[in-house]
């Protein structure tokens, strides 16, 4: 299914699970999921019974399925989803002495950054042989947000002309003063005209798909020629905008070296992201 999440206003997609116990079956589901992922490309949680496992340890008796378990590796790298580990516990499934690590959670890297404080819980079970999963957002306290100048926004010709308005603004004010006016000058200009550079580069490659569309039944008009080739130059402004961006997070000395801007990159920034927030509990 795909909602829209009210905390942070984002259309988002949530799997529930219940997989087979077949091996060609569970095949069957990864392909049918990471089908509708690629095509709704939306931040996604998959939650509930895989009925798979990643390695031998997962399950009590050390059996394990290589084709199974290649197939459902396949299936998390292919979407780069990342796990959510268990607050306590080990195993979720069990059978008289048999036991396994069948119930999870997985993200996709958007999640972790929506939600840096997600915390996965097994509860205890009742007639059931699973544990049932309990998702909690813990209160995120990150201390006080500094204040930074972000390299990308030089490429954008509002940037300068926004410091030269907000520094001519006063000329009895002490510097210190002129450039808290600055700070925030710039701090509203980024929100209301720079944008967000994730969002403004779907927008771009939304119309790109557009003339696409229309490319494949027609030729394209002059006009639609001229507003395409704009487009794409548009778009490749805010792709290097994004690197920018990203090249100057803590850090990222190693992008700047070769891994810029892959999906890689955000995954392990997301990791990151995850493991320095320190939670307070309520």
């Amino acid at each position: 299914m795909t909602d829209t999440i009210p905390a942070i206003n984002k259309k988002c997609s949530l799997v529930n699970i219940y997989n087979s116990c077949s091996q060609e079956e569970r095949a069957q589901t990864w392909a049918a999921i990471a089908e509708f992922q690629n095509t709704a490309r939306l931040p996604c949680l998959i939650i509930g019974d895989f009925n798979e496992i990643l390695d031998a340890c997962e399950r009590g008796s050390n059996i394990i399925s290589s084709t199974g378990t290649h197939d459902f590796r396949s299936f998390l790298q292919d979407l780069h989803l990342l796990e959510i580990p268990y607050a306590n516990g080990k195993f979720t499934w069990f059978r008289g002495n048999s036991k396994s690590k069948l119930n999870r959670l997985f993200v996709t890297t958007e999640w972790v950054g929506f939600y840096p404080g997600l915390k996965l819980s097994l509860l205890k079970r009742n007639v059931s042989d699973h544990c049932p999963l309990l998702v909690t957002i813990l209160d995120q306290n990150r201390g006080s947000k500094p204040s930074r100048f972000l390299k990308c926004w030089l490429t954008h010709p509002g940037c300068l002309k926004t410091v030269k308005e907000s520094w001519a603004q006063d000329q009895n004010l002490p510097i210190t003063e002129k450039l808290k006016v600055v700070k925030q000058s710039l701090k509203s200009w980024n929100i209301n005209q720079f944008g967000e550079i994730v969002m403004n580069i779907d927008l771009l490659e939304n119309k790109l798909l557009c003339f696409d569309k229309i490319a494949s039944e027609r030729d394209l008009n002059e006009q639609e020629l001229t507003e395409n080739k704009t487009t794409q130059l548009e778009l490749w402004s805010w792709m290097k905008r994004k690197e920018m961006y990203w090249a100057q997070q803590p850090g990222s000395k190693w992008l700047k070296e070769g891994d810029r801007n892959t999906r890689y990159f955000h995954t392990i920034a997301s990791i990151r992201k995850r493991k320095n927030c320190s939670h307070t509990k309520n």
